[in-house]
């Protein structure tokens, strides 16, 4: 979703200026494409609002040829971070005696207002980050211009399924696409220009076989899925809904969402240990149904697992399905008001509907399932049913550096939390953990630093560490507890499997 579109409802603009920067739908009939304009920019951070673009970089193609080019540095007026500077190395030396943003902005609007009078589809990787810092650009310059453009990101998700990730440097590799100045607008203009070539390229030879299915082999729920999606039509159906605007998907996690209008508003799990849908423990008495926490990738200890063996046990879930599918409208029509649609019809394109007559077949299809099955939970293990033998290291809280200073202690161990992560994530625990303290001693204690602490423990299974150490994050805020406490109860469990099975 194009966040932009959020603000710029609350932007006040000159009657007589237009901005008008329309996203064409990834799921478009692109066979006839053969002139565009691919755009780059390097920017002084993520935010289109608040960040500036330092350069633009523009080229224009052909019949597979480019026919024209565009290269312009900005004096962005703020200072550029050593961060941004270590991603494209524009320093604020290159930038200080270049033109400001509204000279430039007039050079580019030179350069496209014709081919963007004629129609001709505009390009780039992330497109809405490129076209957001434009789009407010142009606002500021009070220079008007209409264009359609594409994403070369979600057109490589639909076409192209055997590549590690979709990154635009992934993306040239696997197009053998030379790009010698990466993280450089201009080059990387070139370079998306060329994957939008081989996308349409993908797209004409793919559609030589017939209509395109969008949808990914590993996105379509199972024959015992849809089952269950069937029952869940069937109580929506019963309360008026029209199951036209209703979808599942399922991820590559194997939870089924269950979608009005493309919005999540449900999600179920079919596993070896039984069926369950998650719910909000806040909208249901959980303890009438065989239920547990939810993990925290699930949502967290707000939210159970409630299980259900049977559709008369699905049944009972009913009311609170309905209730959901309500939200997801409420969700829907806020999106609708805000323009924040742009991204759901491809949403839809890649989940499954089922009609009236399939979702009858379904409901006579499914496999009777003996009523009296049970469910096995897991026994939740309690802190006192462990023994905690060792001693936080850490030096005590009331040895911190800036406790009763959030903003400091966040300036000054901010940076080494960071480090620390690319410590863990590169396997380097004990030299993570290290940086973790030095963040915690500066002051440092966001529910991320616990996390990662946790995590680091976890790896090396120190699950006695990981408990203190969740612990001390819940004291030191209780508002941190729907977010640790999870994690904090499964490392509970770890450690009395692990002192019990040397029994």
């Amino acid at each position: 979703m194009n966040i932009f579109k959020f603000f710029k409802r609350f932007i006040k603009q000159p009657e007589n200026i237009v901005v008008d920067f329309r996203k064409i739908t990834s799921t478009e009939d692109i066979s006839d494409i053969n002139e565009f304009i691919a755009v780059d920019l390097e920017t002084t951070g993520l935010s289109s609002y608040e960040d500036r673009i330092l350069e633009i970089g523009a080229a224009h193609f052909k019949d597979g040829k480019i026919i024209n080019k565009f290269n312009m540095f900005i004096n962005p007026k703020i200072p550029i971070s050593a961060k941004i500077t270590s991603i494209n190395g524009i320093t604020n030396e290159m930038v200080k005696n270049e033109l400001c943003e509204y000279e430039v902005i007039k050079s580019f609007y030179d350069f496209v207002k014709i081919p963007a009078s004629r129609g001709i589809i505009f390009c780039a990787h992330n497109a809405n980050f490129d076209f957001g810092f434009l789009e407010y650009a142009f606002n500021r310059s009070q220079i008007s211009l209409r264009l359609k453009y594409m994403d070369t990101l979600q057109l490589a998700k639909l076409y192209i399924e055997d590549i590690k990730n979709y990154k635009q440097s992934t993306l040239e590799e696997y197009f053998n696409i030379s790009n010698e100045k990466s993280h450089r607008a201009l080059t990387d203009a070139m370079a998306c220009g060329e994957i939008f070539i081989s996308l349409i390229e993908l797209y004409r030879l793919k559609r030589k076989d017939g209509p395109i299915n969008y949808r990914k082999k590993k996105n379509i729920p199972t024959d015992e899925d849809l089952q269950v999606c069937a029952h869940i039509l069937y109580f929506l159906k019963s309360r008026g809904v029209d199951i036209g605007t209703i979808s599942f998907f399922r991820n590559s996690s194997k939870y089924v969402d269950i979608r009005v209008n493309g919005v999540n508003f449900l999600r179920f799990k079919i596993q070896k240990k039984g069926k369950y849908i998650i719910c909000d423990k806040s909208r249901i008495d959980f303890n009438k149904y065989v239920n547990e926490d939810c993990t925290e990738t699930e949502g967290g200890i707000n939210y159970a697992r409630i299980f259900f063996s049977n559709s008369m046990l699905l049944d009972r879930l009913s009311a609170y399905i309905f209730d959901s599918y309500n939200e997801g409208i409420e969700r829907w029509n806020s999106i609708l008001e805000y323009g924040l649609d742009d991204d759901f019809e491809e949403y839809l394109v890649n989940s499954t509907s089922i009609d009236e007559a399939e979702m009858n077949e379904l409901l006579l299809e499914a496999k009777e399932i003996d009523d009296t099955v049970e469910v096995k939970t897991k026994e939740k293990i309690k802190i006192d049913q462990v023994v905690l033998t060792k001693k936080s290291e850490r030096i005590p809280l009331n040895e911190i550096e800036n406790i009763d200073d959030w903003d400091r202690g966040f300036d000054e161990g901010f940076p080494f939390y960071l480090e620390g992560e690319d410590e863990r994530k590169a396997g380097n625990i004990k030299e993570s953990i290290k940086l973790f303290d030095i963040a915690r001693e500066k002051g440092y204690s966001a529910p991320a630093l616990y996390r990662s602490y946790a995590m680091a423990y976890r790896k090396i299974k120190d699950y006695e560490n990981e408990i203190l150490i969740l612990q001390e994050g819940i004291e030191r805020d209780e508002r941190h507890r729907d977010s640790l406490e999870g994690r904090l109860n499964k490392a509970i469990e770890l450690l009395y499997k692990k002192q019990n099975s040397k029994k």
